[in-house]
């Protein structure tokens, strides 16, 4: 080899050997990243399956919470919450379960997380979006319609899909 060709080779061996160590401390992707929202929303599904069956919720400690809620906008549904979840954010662990209620059964139709606190607040985030605030009720909440689709959004606080609450 002459002396300019043995310059080139080391010159690409040097740059190779330099791109390739740079490439092994640039993260192209991390175990730790955060997952997307739709492999959070796939693992909520997985969490609160079993609670299709009301009394497989309840035997969990979910119990009603108010009464059946609807408005122009759409039905939401009944509401059972565990108290102790009251406050706290885990992908996995809503504070509610929504049911539809229709023909004496119930339907479990979304999840909802709620967060007591007062307006000001920085707002709780989950599944990529901040809580809205309810003022009447003084808390902070997310609505997650993993059961029942909704043309209004995944995070709309009512869904025209589900039936309003009966009457009488």
């Amino acid at each position: 080899m002459t002396g300019g060709i043995r310059k080139l080779v080391a010159r690409v061996a040097t740059t190779s050997a330099a791109v390739v160590v740079a490439l092994t401390l640039v993260p192209l992707g991390s175990a730790t990243a955060e997952p997307s929202v739709q492999s959070q929303l796939s693992s909520l599904r997985n969490a609160t399956a079993a609670y299709h069956s009301l009394p497989a919720a309840e035997a969990d400690g979910f119990v009603p919470l108010l009464g059946c809620f609807d408005s122009a906008a759409g039905g939401m549904g009944q509401h059972f919450f565990i108290p102790s979840r009251m406050g706290v954010v885990s992908l996995n662990e809503p504070t509610a379960l929504v049911y539809e209620p229709h023909d004496g059964r119930f339907n479990l139709v979304a999840v909802e997380y709620i967060v007591p606190g007062p307006a000001d607040m920085t707002p709780p985030h989950l599944l990529g979006r901040d809580f809205t605030y309810l003022s009447a009720l003084g808390v902070w909440k997310l609505h997650a319609w993993i059961f029942r689709p909704n043309p209004a959004g995944m995070f709309a606080d009512y869904n025209p899909n589900v039936r309003a609450c009966p009457t009488g």
